[in-house]
């Protein structure tokens, strides 16, 4: 289903303490084995019923093991399991666990994660269910009811705390951990994994802990949440630029994202519209301050009051556009300088320049907006100016020459633009400047037979006309002379002719057996050759296979043959030429389904078909009034069958023995058969000592195998060696009642 994630219009400073870096500032480069941050252990940091963890992540390497490079860890097992842990490894699998005295609850992700890639992970705990998300994307639920054990160990960022089993050290940076004393909704998680914590989210008072990174220099990163826990850096972490994706605002849209918009205070917004790649989730982020960078490369200078941010999620090759609506900045709408206003790009913060967009852009004075298309990646974007023309190449052609340049063929130099009109309406303006050189130009003419050939240049010419040859000139462009040939008209005859298969056509010289154009030269009393131009038509020999069924007892006409049995036949036929084709029939009968089931004393035809008719087979076959249902049921012992119409064909099917059995209450609790199924002998009993009565046995197909009277005894054996293996009827006789039991025969 798809969510739509408001976006937040206005970023609060909460705490003058807090490190303002813009947008993403800096984050901790761990190294893989002796670099960590320790935060002491503290009452708000061991929640117990409902909890979660939050990092954005960018990993060098994997530990071969899902558990081994830890991103924070405050789990041991020194007093039993206790405690919580966020770390990730095994070709990028994350994992989420929490201790619970006795054992480990823990909930993985697939190896979905790639290296040099930030991610946000985040691991919630509800008391019920473990739930891991990568990006907000639900990666993975484990069901545990319960609670988990609090530690007594610090809370170490980059490794595990409790170190007996190793140090599990992470390879690569950390930034933004955040820890919360509830399970956050995943729509809470995505709203907010790409703007910084404020005291306007929805579940601020949950804050435990927020170590944003940023302070870029110095042995602690302080605590931006409420319970001011310094963390101190173990070994050398190295502080870096971060390139998580961090604003102060955005907007986010999750399930099928089209456009998504980020506006500020001051009547400025951001959007990125999707065009290509069916992204699963889009995030757009403002950063209001002065980016770290404000070095350029475009013509004039940045406004800095804002900058931009784009976050992908999923997706094949996402393509997106960005507008910038500038309404509202004065250094851009007031701006004597509006007509140069470009957007200029980087990667993420961490780059240290920020480049022009050459092409596939557009502004809109009037509307107030840059725009760039065709975007492929995330990005950050800030306003600037660039005066330069951007997108126009240089060009030279010879006298003559044509240029093609998006389907005009230019001769003329001059300067020439085209315009690309995207998906979204967003035009990409290129252009060429084209100069031309003079050519030296000259001409001849000669005359030949038809059939001669003359060399020009590199043409062998044979035809009459007008030809033009390019020559190098000494001016280093070319030389271009205009050839005119003429060719004396030969006595040319165009015949046309048609073959059968396997024929041979001659042609002067020539036996021909293939479809063509076929030309042969004789001598003429004019010096000039007499030609003879033949097109060909050779006609195939069609092979036809067909397939065809019929009702038993009908008739197949195929040509001379009239069919009444099933196989495969070919009859051969002349065309209007004269050419063979042979035709293969593969006849079958149409088969009815005439199968019929037995249940208890009703018949049913396993056919579902357009009528059927049921028959007394032992009365010569006689249609039984009235019974014509797909289900007989069975009043009478004997055999029955039925004709079974589909649509097309009639089959009546063999005859099925059926019982009309009436059962007196009891009684067949009475009767035991014993062993059943046996592959010998078994064992009738009448349990209440009565006589058995008169017994038969009858095969599934209604055929009397076997019978015998008891009339004075409660049992009797029945010898099974000489019976094929299957299942048979027992039909028991007694007190004017009828008792049929199932037997199997091994």
């Amino acid at each position: 289903m798809k969510r739509i994630l408001l976006p937040i219009l206005l970023f609060l400073a909460c705490s003058p303490a807090w490190s303002q870096a813009p947008g993403s500032g800096y984050a901790l480069d761990f190294n893989a084995s002796t670099d960590y941050l320790s935060i002491p252990n503290n009452a708000a940091l061991n929640p117990t019923t409902a909890f979660t963890l939050e990092a954005w992540i960018k990993a060098d390497s994997w530990n071969v093991n899902s558990w081994g490079g830890v991103i924070l860890s405050k789990d041991g097992w020194g007093s039993g399991e206790a405690g919580y842990t966020l770390r990730c490894g095994a070709n990028g699998t994350a994992s989420f666990m929490l201790g619970t005295t006795t054992s480990w609850k823990e909930v993985l992700s697939t190896p979905q994660m790639v290296l040099g890639q930030w991610y946000h992970l985040a691991g919630t705990f509800d008391g019920t269910q473990l739930k891991l998300y990568i990006n907000g994307v639900l990666s993975g639920t484990t069901n545990y009811s319960g609670v988990a054990l609090a530690s007594t160990y610090d809370l170490s960022i980059g490794r595990i705390t409790y170190t007996a089993g190793g140090t599990r050290n992470f390879d690569g940076q950390i930034d933004e951990v955040r820890i919360w004393n509830t399970a956050l909704s995943q729509a809470t998680i995505q709203n907010n994994l790409t703007k910084k914590v404020t005291n306007v989210h929805p579940n601020y008072a949950n804050l435990a802990g927020y170590w944003k990174m940023d302070e870029g220099t110095g042995l602690t990163t302080a605590d931006s949440g409420p319970n001011n826990l310094t963390g101190t850096r173990m070994g050398a972490p190295a502080w870096g630029l971060s390139a998580a994706a961090i604003g102060d605002a955005n907007a986010v849209v999750y399930g099928s994202p089209t456009t998504v918009t980020v506006t500020n205070t001051d009547g400025s917004s951001f959007a990125a519209q999707v065009i290509g790649g069916s992204p699963t989730a889009l995030h757009v982020y403002a950063v209001n301050q002065t980016p770290n960078t404000t070095a350029e490369n475009l013509s004039g200078s940045l406004e800095t009051t804002h900058y931009f941010g784009t976050f992908l999620v999923g997706g094949t090759n996402p393509s997106y556009t960005a507008t910038y609506n500038y309404t509202g900045v004065a250094g851009l709408a007031s701006s004597t300088q509006e007509q140069n206003i470009r957007l200029a790009y980087r990667n993420n913060n961490t780059g240290l320049l920020w480049s022009r967009l050459n092409n596939q852009f557009q502004l809109d004075t009037a509307l107030n907006t840059t725009t760039k298309c065709g975007l492929t990646s995330r990005r950050e974007f800030v306003a600037g100016f660039d005066s330069v023309r951007r997108g126009v190449t240089n060009s030279t052609i010879c006298q003559g020459d044509t240029l093609l340049y998006f389907g005009q063929q230019l001769s003329i130099a001059g300067l020439y633009t085209h315009v690309t009109t995207l998906p979204n309406s967003c035009d990409s303006t290129v252009g060429v400047q084209l100069s031309v050189t003079p050519t030296v130009s000259g001409s001849a003419s000669s005359t030949i037979c038809s059939g001669d050939s003359v060399l020009f240049g590199t043409q062998v010419l044979t035809t009459a006309g007008t030809y033009t040859g390019t020559f190098t000139a000494v001016s280093g462009c070319d030389s271009i002379v205009t050839y005119t040939l003429s060719v004396t008209p030969p006595s040319n005859t165009n015949i046309t002719a048609t073959i059968c298969t396997g024929h041979i056509y001659t042609l002067g010289t020539q036996s021909l057996t293939q479809s063509g154009t076929y030309t042969e030269t004789f001598a003429a009393i004019n010096g000039c050759d007499s030609m003879v131009t033949l097109a060909l038509t050779v006609t195939p020999a069609p092979n036809l296979n067909v397939t065809a069924s019929i009702c038993e007892g009908d008739l197949y006409n195929l040509g001379s043959q009239n069919l009444t049995q099933p196989g495969t036949y070919l009859e051969t036929f002349s065309n209007a030429l004269g050419c063979d084709s042979t035709v293969t029939l593969t006849l079958s009968f149409h088969v009815v389904d005439t199968s019929v089931s037995l249940s208890g004393n009703t018949l049913t035809a396993n056919l579902f078909a357009t009528s059927y008719q049921w028959l007394d087979c032992d009365n010569n076959l006689a249609p039984l009034i009235g019974q014509d249902g797909q289900s007989l049921l069975v009043t009478a012992n004997g055999h029955y069958a039925v004709i079974v119409y589909d649509g097309v064909c009639r089959d009546t099917s063999g005859c099925h023995f059926a019982l009309a059995v009436g059962v007196r209450d009891g009684l067949r609790e009475l009767l035991r058969v014993s062993p059943n199924p046996s592959s010998s002998v078994t064992h009738v009993q009448r349990l209440d000592g009565n006589a058995l009565g008169h017994l038969q046995l009858v095969a599934i197909d209604g055929r009397l195998v076997w019978s015998a009277d008891v009339m004075d005894g409660f049992e009797t054996t029945l010898d099974m060696h000489h019976l094929a293996a299957g299942m048979y009827f027992l039909r028991v006789l007694v007190d004017e009642q009828a008792v049929v039991l199932k037997v199997v025969r091994e």
